[in-house]
Formats: structure tokens, sequence, C-alpha cells
């Protein structure tokens, strides 16, 4: 099979599509109780007008929940813009790393958008030699930019065998942003220039 290069433009798109995976999953249910304290605070307005003085603590919890929206959309904001400067500068860490095997860690989080109990989901992680470990974003597709590559999720586990060599490529400031790259898809050109010294 033919290996397709890939560039550190590439893995700029891949790290965002992590920090918009983690943005969702962090606002979805703050969304959520926006909505559910303005429905409660309108009931108590229109229709219980006697116990309207309930609709002041509904007022707090949907301000108290707009504040962190807004915190955490500067911070994913901070996040994104310092994917571009540690690209810009090199700032990034590229070791090949052997795969294991997935494991499956239950969070807690809301299942969409609209939804305001939260209950256990499990999220994938890939497990490399040494104890190192990538949680798989929820995306449509990895490798979006790959015209021979692309793949969903399920199919990217299913190609995956345990020894497989992977460029596994993390920003230095937050290890948590991260992608890998398997080796016998993919060619990084710049490895030998970005190469750390862990396997």
């Amino acid at each position: 099979m033919k290996k397709e290069i890939f560039t550190i433009d590439n893995v700029k798109e891949d790290l965002k599509k992590v920090v918009s995976d983690r943005s969702f999953h962090r606002a979805d249910s703050r969304v959520a109780w926006i909505l559910l304290s303005l429905a409660l605070a309108a009931v108590f307005i229109f229709f219980l007008k006697k116990l309207m003085w309930l609709c002041i603590p509904c007022f707090l919890l949907c301000l108290y929940h707009i504040i962190f929206v807004i915190k955490e959309a500067i911070e994913d904001n901070a996040a994104r813009k310092e994917i571009d400067a540690a690209i810009e500068m090199a700032d990034f860490s590229v070791s090949i790393s052997k795969f294991s095997h997935v494991v499956y860690e239950n969070k807690s989080r809301s299942r969409s958008r609209s939804a305001i109990r939260r209950t256990q989901l499990p999220e994938m992680y890939f497990c490399f030699a040494g104890g190192r470990r990538w949680r798989v974003p929820e995306v449509m597709k990895h490798y979006a930019w790959s015209p021979f590559h692309s793949s969903n999720t399920k199919l990217l586990v299913d190609t995956s065998i345990a020894g497989d060599e992977f460029y596994f490529i993390t920003l230095k400031s937050d290890p948590d942003i991260g992608y890998i790259y398997k080796t016998r898809h993919f060619q990084f050109l710049e490895y030998n220039s970005f190469a750390d010294d862990q396997k």
C-alpha cells in the first residue's frame, strides 16, 4: 500500500478537531441547562404568578451557565491560537509509538445538546507501549484531508493491530491535544526534524 505524505498543516487541522470535540462535550449540558432554566422561569412568570419569585433563582442558574459557556469558549479559542503558535514555532512533540490495545472509560456527559440528564458514556482510548494514551475524538472522519486514508472511528479501530507503529503528535504545552497517524499509511516528511527521543 502506497504511503500518503502528510504535513504540518494537516496536523494543525486534526489538532483543531480535538479542541472542537472537547469544546462540544463541555458545552452541551450547559446549553441544555440554560434552556431548562429559561423554560422554568417562563412557567413561573406566565402560569404560576403566585410563585413568580422563583424565576429569580432560575435566571441566576441561567446566568451561571452562560458565564461558563463564555469562559470555556474563550479557553477553546485560546487553545486554537495555541495550536497555530505551536505549529509555527515547532513547539510540539513527535514520536513513533507502538499500538497496544483499545480501552473504554465511562465519562459523565449528556448524550446530545438537548439532553438534560447526564449519563455514563464510554470514551475510547488508544493505548501504546510505555503507557501513552490517545483519546479518540468524536469526529465524522479522521484525516478528512486525505483522499486515500480518511476513515471513521470504527474503521480506524478495526484496521489497527497490536504492534502497529503510529506517529504520535501532541502539543508540548497541552499533551491532551494530539493526534496519531499509522506509519504504514502515512509518511511525515518532517519527522527527522521534530522527532523526540521517546519511543
